[in-house]
């Protein structure tokens, strides 16, 4: 077992914005991560993100993947994106629409074009992981399999 404190994020984020990292209570993050004295253990979506606006540099970088348990990595298609991000982004978009749109039609849901809103939190983790690789600049992955 580590003895370290662990910081988990989610426990700064103001909860309902729809969005993670500009959402942050970044001074009591700080606050807690500078009155820190052991080893620290932060974990939490977009990480890497929150810890480069914090000025912070990590020393060991954990990803945990998960997989199904025929093998594949489950979220391989929106965390490993190797063409455009814009065009990526643009095609989730559609896709979802279209999805809505189908569902109205086979009267699954009602669904009003004008008000449809790509949800936020979702392109900001393409974003993320697009930038910043987490997955290939890990030190270790965990591989966790999804039952």
């Amino acid at each position: 077992m580590l003895k370290c404190h662990r910081i988990c994020l989610d426990k700064y984020l103001m909860k309902n914005s729809g969005n993670y990292v500009e959402f942050i209570n970044y001074i009591s993050l700080q606050q807690k991560i500078s009155n820190s004295s052991k080893l620290l253990l932060i974990e939490g979506t977009c990480c890497l993100a929150v810890l480069e606006r914090l000025g912070v540099v990590h020393d060991y970088l954990i990803y945990v993947k998960r997989y199904s348990r025929h093998g594949y990595w489950r979220d391989q298609g929106e965390c490993d994106v190797q063409g455009d991000i814009e065009d990526f982004v643009n095609q989730e978009k559609d896709s979802l629409l279209k999805f809505c749109e189908l569902e109205t039609n086979m009267g699954k849901r009602d669904f009003d074009p004008s008000t449809y809103q790509f949800p936020p939190f979702r392109e900001e983790l393409f974003r993320y992981h697009y930038k910043f690789k987490p997955h290939q600049a890990a030190d270790v992955i965990f591989k966790r399999i999804d039952c």
